[in-house]
């Protein structure tokens, strides 16, 4: 696996994430559903799901020894909880409430909020990476239906 070599490429990282997420929905968007339903599957999301947190908590410690980050172990514990959650979940959300924007555009919003989840964390270097990406956020008109 190979580390970041800056938040960046983090995100980066993360935006081909979530387009192959997009780009393979069908399977994406019911996990749950389907873990419940087939026991093996479920076995093989768990092994799938260990590897992951192993591997974006192998990037997050290279991020905090190029300086990028601050986090000790307990905050990379939280910090990777959080991610998760948008990461398996933003499809939902963008089916109910985002729906209306391109899907371009719905990716960055999420990639603004993974880089807010980082914002609290960044260095100094860091914190001027994360910039471009977190005023990407969708915002709700009132009165929206």
């Amino acid at each position: 696996m190979l580390v970041p070599s800056n938040l960046t490429e983090l995100l980066e990282r993360f935006r081909q994430a979530l387009r192959h997420q997009y780009e393979h929905r069908g399977v994406v968007v019911a996990p749950a559903h389907l873990i419940e339903t087939y026991p093996e599957m479920r076995r093989s999301y768990r092994a799938v799901e260990r590897t992951r947190y192993r591997q974006q908590r192998e990037q997050l410690r290279a991020l905090v020894d190029l300086g990028s980050l601050r986090l000790d172990p307990d905050e990379t514990e939280r910090l990777l909880a959080n991610i998760a959650l948008v990461a398996r979940f933003w499809l939902a959300e963008y089916r109910t409430t985002h729906y209306r924007h391109a899907i371009d555009e719905v990716i960055d919003h999420y990639l603004a909020l993974i880089a807010g989840l980082l914002d609290p964390y960044a260095s100094e270097s860091g914190a001027a990476e994360l910039t471009p990406y977190l005023a990407a956020m969708i915002k709700i008109p009132d009165g929206e239906p």
